[in-house]
């Protein structure tokens, strides 16, 4: 495993830093988990509290507008 991982939201906003290894992955399929993912639910890295650390946080609303045919 790599020293460390990194990632973030899809606009960069956010980012962070995992310093540990990913040893376990939980699926959840809560209400809450399928409005957030906007899919059937989610899975999660489960790491101590201590090796995640967030890098960037600049939180907000953020608007994007899917691509038309003529801009690919």
């Amino acid at each position: 495993m790599p020293s460390s991982l990194t990632g973030g939201c899809l606009c960069g906003a956010i980012r962070y830093t995992v310093r540990a290894p990913v040893t376990a992955l939980r699926a959840c399929h809560c209400a809450n988990c399928q409005k957030s993912s906007g899919a059937a639910g989610t899975v999660n890295a489960v790491v101590p509290s201590a090796s995640f650390r967030i890098t960037r946080a600049q939180p907000g609303n953020t608007t994007t507008r899917p691509r038309t045919a003529a801009a690919r």
